[in-house]
């Protein structure tokens, strides 16, 4: 009775639905998965795409498509020039005096041929300007190859506006005052600007009276000059005579 129990128990489990699995070989090349469901896999990714089909439209869906798609990219080119322009005016160019001077020297050269701007109703970038503008590029890239074009571009705008002020004051006989009223403003500022150095220099007074005397050196503050040879020029003696106008009203602590 033992004998029998023992070799029923060595026979293997034929109704253990793992039984064909432990007979599987494994292969350390082949899949993970049975040969049966991969075929199953690639069965039916062949149906799928044997179901799928090509969508017909007509010529004049095809235009208006391709329209479609022209109007979006002309509306994406518009945002990204706003924001290129947004970035500009948040980090303004400055061009260097170096460049602006060649600016000046270039169109200045120009003016003797007879070529210059266009001014009145016209801007920098209108088509009557176009040729001038490539001229002065040119012409400043050859003397300052390394130069960027924007700071140049940046330099003829702001030599643009400067020429198209002065004249739109002569049109109106409103620029030899205008002249002179910058003569002034600057020869005040100059004033200003070798005091301000004086003080900085000066050893006879404290930090103290520095700081407060520093506080009224404004241009409003100061007296204006006004130049005998603003209003007439006399050739025999070439020298400039200013006459310095006194303030209405003057403090005695900084007398």
């Amino acid at each position: 009775m033992s004998i029998f129990n023992s070799e029923k128990r060595k026979q293997p489990c034929t109704s253990s639905p793992y039984a064909d699995r432990r007979k599987v070989p494994r292969s350390s090349n082949s899949s993970t998965f049975p040969q049966d469901i991969s075929t199953i896999l690639t069965s039916s990714s062949q149906s799928h795409s044997s179901t799928s089909s090509t969508v017909t439209i007509s010529q004049d869906q095809f235009d208006a498509l391709m329209e479609n798609q022209r109007r979006n990219h002309d509306d994406l080119l518009r945002r990204f020039q706003d924001v290129v322009e947004t970035q500009r005016k948040k980090y303004k160019i400055k061009p260097s005096k170096t460049v602006q001077s060649e600016v000046r020297n270039v169109y200045r050269e120009l003016e003797k041929n007879d070529i210059q701007w266009k001014f009145g109703t016209h801007g920098l970038r209108a088509e009557e300007n176009i040729d001038v503008n490539n001229r002065i590029m040119n012409g400043v890239k050859n003397i300052l190859p390394n130069e960027e074009r924007d700071v140049i571009n940046e330099a003829m705008k702001t030599y643009f506006q400067s020429k198209k002020k002065k004249e739109r004051k002569e049109r109106k006989g409103t620029y030899e005052s205008h002249k002179l009223k910058q003569q002034r403003k600057q020869r005040l500022y100059s004033k200003l600007n070798r005091r301000k150095l004086a003080l900085n220099q000066a050893r006879g007074i404290t930090e103290e009276e520095k700081v407060r005397y520093a506080e009224v050196m404004h241009a409003k503050y100061m007296s204006s000059e006004m130049s005998e040879s603003d209003e007439e020029v006399d050739l025999d003696d070439p020298r400039k005579c200013l006459v310095v106008l006194t303030l209405p009203w003057r403090s005695e602590e900084v007398n």
